[in-house]
């Protein structure tokens, strides 16, 4: 499964399902204290009474400009080897607040067509690009 990250202004950021597990694991390692993330705003896929502020199941979820700035912050305070997925994804949590969002090959149409919504955003989620050789941080792909 990929993740969508979604700024305000549907500028996005993809990871795969490892490497966004594995980031905010980092995160915590160096330092971050998950805030919680704010439900979606309307979920038509999935029922629910409470909302737990959890990272995951990726549905559509909300990370707030304070808990993204905190855990960029943590990111680059992980360790002295910053591979570019974590310098981008760093970079991409300071900007603002973000839509975690999963891709259109793992959700329904109805979720995806919110999280754009909420982005403002219409276009496709570009592809990162990948080095050809391996990087040894501890990112799963």
């Amino acid at each position: 499964m990929r993740v969508i990250l979604y700024h305000p202004d549907g500028e996005s950021l993809q990871l795969s399902d490892g490497e966004w597990n594995q980031l905010l694991e980092n995160a915590k390692a160096g330092g971050w204290k998950p805030a919680g993330t704010l439900p979606p705003p309307i979920d038509l896929e999935h029922a629910r009474d409470r909302w737990s502020g959890s990272y995951n199941p990726v549905i559509g979820q909300t990370v707030t400009r304070n808990d993204a700035k905190a855990l960029a912050d943590s990111l680059t305070n992980f360790g002295p080897v910053i591979d570019q997925t974590i310098l981008r994804a760093a970079q991409f949590a300071a900007a603002s607040g973000f839509i975690v969002c999963a891709d259109v090959n793992s959700i329904g149409s109805s979720t995806l067509a919110l999280c754009r919504a909420i982005s403002g955003s219409q276009r496709e989620p570009q592809r990162e690009q990948r080095a050809e050789r391996p990087v040894s941080s501890g990112w799963a792909s």
